[in-house]
């Protein structure tokens, strides 16, 4: 039997990251006590999904202010995933700067770009880095993605909706073009993940508990952009910008491309664009995270080189530590080709890892 080869699309830090030595001291201040108020907020978390039966995860694990602080030192961490039969991961980094400031919201980016550089020194071909930026102002903008990328990183986190940005415009306005630019040229495909991540930074935490009300928007307003990728003219003029969501589900992009494709067609004057957007996607897109057996059995839906896998890892809603058994059974009877596509292929093709190098690791189960 070959080795399986296991790469999470879907990975994260710590839901708290201490940043305080990576940032300007003048900025501390405010970082504490922001980290103060989020960790109120995941205790009101907490306590929300015990009162609603969840204080379990259905990986087995506990829903607990310990799961949720899990340790992300580098050591830990790869025992965990050797021993979760991971090979490599998409790392997300999950807390944000929740302020109004962007000067802050900036100085947050590039504490957490020295931290994360600094951190999977000695296993960077194991992580792909996922870098934030602000997106109000252009120039700024890209000074930013190239800070982030000559550290290594390699993948762009966009917020679904450009409101979090005042005075930004929709993503389909060609002033975003020069970053789209960017971005194909370095190879960094774009992510869209559900929650109140750095991506999305002015949500401040809320005192009184909206933070459920929001968590399903932030969820839905994802899928705004896809239209925009896709009927905007993006994905036509930068065919080579691979642009995904993430621990967002899959089963709704399908409905929505046939959706697209019918507006197409009946354009007046005919169809205006070279591609449908169902095409446009099966080139560029793709859905990445934990999966469900219902989304496994949909593949060829979406397209069997559109989807990926994820653990969640660490968090105690993921897959770890039964990684291994839950693909067993999510995949029984899917063929070897397409389980190594969904598993590790696909994620390797747009995320630039060398598939060879992970296959001979140690930590490919086989």
């Amino acid at each position: 039997m070959a080795p399986r080869v296991v790469i999470s699309a879907d990975s994260h830090t710590e839901r708290f990251l201490d940043l305080s030595e990576y940032i300007e001291a003048r900025h501390r201040p405010t970082m504490d006590e922001l980290n103060k108020r989020d960790e109120e907020r995941l205790q009101k978390i907490l306590a929300n999904m015990r009162a609603r039966g969840q204080e379990t995860s259905y990986s087995g694990r506990k829903n607990t202010m310990e799961e949720f602080r899990i340790t992300v030192d580098l050591g830990d961490r790869m025992n965990a995933i050797t021993s979760d039969g991971v090979c490599a991961e998409v790392v997300i980094e999950r807390g944000g700067s929740r302020s109004t400031d962007i000067d802050f919201v900036r100085a947050c980016n590039k504490a957490y770009y020295r931290w994360f550089a600094e951190h999977f020194a000695d296993e960077a071909y194991r992580f792909i880095g996922v870098a934030a930026i602000t997106i109000a102002e252009m120039d700024r903008a890209l000074a930013e993605l190239r800070e982030a990328h000559d550290l290594g990183f390699r993948a762009l986190i966009l917020p679904g909706s450009h409101y979090w940005f005042p005075g930004a415009l929709p993503f389909h306005d060609r002033s975003y073009d020069p970053l789209w630019a960017q971005v194909q040229e370095m190879g960094m495909p774009i992510l869209f993940h559900p929650g109140f991540g750095r991506e999305n930074p002015i949500l401040e935490a809320d005192p009184d508990s909206q933070v459920f009300k929001y968590g399903p928007l932030t969820t839905l307003e994802l899928r705004a952009a896809l239209k925009h990728f896709l009927l905007g003219g993006i994905a036509e003029r930068f065919p080579e910008l691979n642009f995904g969501w993430v621990e967002s589900g899959s089963l709704w992009v399908p409905p929505l491309l046939d959706e697209y494709d019918a507006l197409v067609k009946r354009r007046p004057g005919g169809q205006s664009q070279e591609l449908l957007p169902s095409e446009l996607f099966r080139r560029q897109g793709f859905c990445a995270g934990p999966l469900t057996k219902s989304e496994v059995d949909a593949r060829h839906r979406l397209g069997i080189d559109n989807l990926m896998f994820g653990t969640d890892y660490p968090h105690p809603e993921g897959t770890f530590p039964n990684t291994q058994s839950m693909i067993d059974e999510m995949f029984e009877g899917v063929s070897d080709e397409e389980t190594h596509k969904i598993l590790a292929s696909n994620a390797a093709r747009v995320f630039n890892l060398d598939i060879g190098r992970l296959t001979s690791s140690t930590v490919a189960v086989g």
